[in-house]
C-alpha cells in the first residue's frame, strides 16, 4: 500500500519531468501542425529523460560508486533506497511496465542493473562487462 502512495506522488513528477502535458480534445483538435512540430522538437531525448527520473527519484542520492565490487554485497530483501544509499544514485532507470530496471555505468565501460518491481525490495543484479572484453 505504501508502494501505491510513492508512485501516486511521484507520477506527477515523472511526468513533468518527460515533458508530458494533459490536453483535452478539443484543445487537441485546435493546435495547429507548427504548434505540434515545434512540440515534438522540444521533447527530451529518451536518455535525458530517464537520466532525470533517476535523480527525481533519488535527489539526496550520494556520488555513485565507480567499481561494481559495490553491488557484490547487495541482499534481496533490500530496498532501492538503501542501494542507493550504500552504491549511489543510478545513471538512469529504464524500465518499461511494471518493473523499474536501475543502470550504473562503470568508467571502466561496464554496467550493473537493478530490475525491481517494487522499490521496496531489489530483484535481478546484473553485471555487463564492456564490451570486446571477456
Amino acid at each position: 500500500m505504501a508502494e501505491r502512495r510513492t508512485f501516486r506522488r511521484l507520477l506527477p513528477l515523472f511526468l513533468l519531468l518527460a515533458g508530458c502535458k494533459t490536453t483535452n480534445v478539443a484543445e487537441r483538435q485546435q493546435a495547429l501542425p507548427s504548434e505540434q512540430t515545434e512540440l515534438e522538437a522540444s521533447s527530451p531525448q529518451p536518455a535525458e529523460t530517464h537520466q532525470n527520473i533517476a535523480k527525481a527519484m533519488f535527489p539526496n542520492a550520494p556520488e555513485k560508486t565507480h567499481s561494481a565490487d559495490c553491488f557484490r554485497t547487495l541482499r534481496p530483501e533490500m530496498s532501492m533506497q538503501a542501494v542507493v544509499q550504500k552504491c549511489g544514485r543510478p545513471d538512469e532507470e529504464v524500465g518499461s511496465g511494471p518493473v523499474f530496471t536501475f543502470v550504473w555505468h562503470m568508467p571502466d565501460g561496464s554496467s550493473v542493473s537493478i530490475d525491481t518491481p517494487t522499490l521496496e525490495k531489489i530483484g535481478n543484479v546484473k553485471y555487463d562487462k564492456q564490451s570486446g572484453s571477456n
